[in-house]
């Protein structure tokens, strides 16, 4: 199958710049190298594509470590695949190259889709990106990971990020910068450089990364806690609602895990539905959509809504209606309207949210 170059849409902001905590580079000896099973990864860049390598290539002079260049998602996965089946779990992998709280974008060619993301496979598959979950749990082994690229943990602790997507996974510390980042010729950051050009043909100067600013400098991020699935993590915008409607009898194919990630489709969210609104006569819930397709977020929020017995005002269209009635009770889940389909962590929230809306009225004898 040809892979499809097309963007998907995603709005980024580049920066010639560079993330990385300096603190360990400073005073590091030879003896002091980490285990041979370093991977140093470095995307395109870009305009800065040069001065990343260059800062690879110092942590590779000081840390040790194989270099992997990669120019996009599919080639990511396959070269990490490749890593550790000739040398085993990683024990520590170091990013150089573009990135934001939603993707590492290692392919830099215009109009190319063909970053790292944690999506659903699925929604990636004909393009040039990937997803993590392509990528097996268990490759790293108690390990570490750092991001030298900007804004991969923006929004943390208060929102999810691309950092703790990473660490949830595979269960490795992350450490990635809040905001953008920069490139030094010194560790302090005293000499600092945006273009290639700057160093002359050829330069093999020493380059290293760090924080544009103090107050949007790099953090650790840990593996959130497994609640009741191995991939339901405490603190999740879904976590609680899924823990609840689990109780509550949801079924699903569970052999893989809850995947929120993964888009629902209309059997599933057939089931989100009934698990909480069906009565022993009947269940309430009609949809569209076919079993085996993913459902729209409009249609998850439309059989939720009748399903709760929700009085909306007829609108030309009929979104409308059900968005102004959602967005007036605070019930959609984040970017609900940027989306067309929906994962299976956004309709446990949107079901829970729904379920809990529905309580509140029969409690105050708004539904009869």
């Amino acid at each position: 199958m040809i892979k499809r170059a097309l963007n998907f849409g995603l709005l980024f902001t580049f920066f010639l710049s560079a993330c990385a905590s300096t603190e360990e580079l400073v005073g590091k000896e030879i003896t002091d190298l980490p285990s041979e099973n370093t991977v140093i990864v470095v995307g395109e860049g870009g305009s800065s594509g040069n001065l990343f390598f260059l800062a690879a290539q110092t942590y590779q002079r000081e840390h040790g470590g194989e270099i992997l260049e990669v120019h996009n998602g599919d080639e990511f996965v396959e070269k990490i695949k490749i890593f550790v089946e000739e040398n085993g779990s990683i024990e520590h992998m170091e990013y150089f190259g573009h990135g934001n709280n939603v993707g590492l974008f290692v392919n830099q060619e215009p109009g190319v889709h063909g970053g790292i993301y944690a999506y659903d496979p699925a929604t990636v598959k004909d393009f040039l990106a990937a997803s993590i979950y392509e990528l097996p749990s268990e490759i790293f082994s108690n390990g570490s990971i750092q991001f030298n690229g900007c804004n991969v943990a923006n929004g943390y602790p208060e929102e999810n990020s691309l950092a703790q997507s990473f660490a949830n996974h595979f269960g490795a510390t992350v450490t990635a910068p809040l905001g953008p980042t920069e490139f030094s010729l010194d560790p302090e950051g005293h000499t600092v450089v945006t273009e290639m050009r700057g160093l002359g043909a050829g330069s093999q100067a020493n380059v290293y990364m760090m924080p544009t600013y103090e107050s949007a400098a790099f953090v650790s991020v840990a593996p959130q806690e497994e609640l009741q699935f191995p991939d339901i993590y405490e603190g999740q915008d879904y976590s609680e609602s899924a823990f609840q409607l689990l109780n509550m009898g949801l079924e699903l194919d569970y052999s893989q895990g809850f995947l929120p990630y993964q888009n629902v489709t209309g059997a599933e969210a057939l089931a989100f539905c009934e698990t909480a609104f069906s009565t022993p006569f009947e269940s309430g819930c009609d949809l569209d959509t076919g079993p085996d397709e993913w459902i729209r977020n409009l249609d998850a929020l439309k059989m939720l809504a009748d399903a709760a017995g929700a009085s909306i005002t007829a609108t030309d269209p009929v979104r409308d209606g059900y968005l102004r009635w959602a967005i007036s009770d605070n019930l959609l889940t984040e970017n609900f309207t940027d989306r067309t389909w929906y994962t299976r962590g956004e309709m446990a929230q949107l079901t829970w949210n729904i379920f809990q809306w529905r309580n509140r009225q029969l409690l105050s004898g708004g539904i009869l």
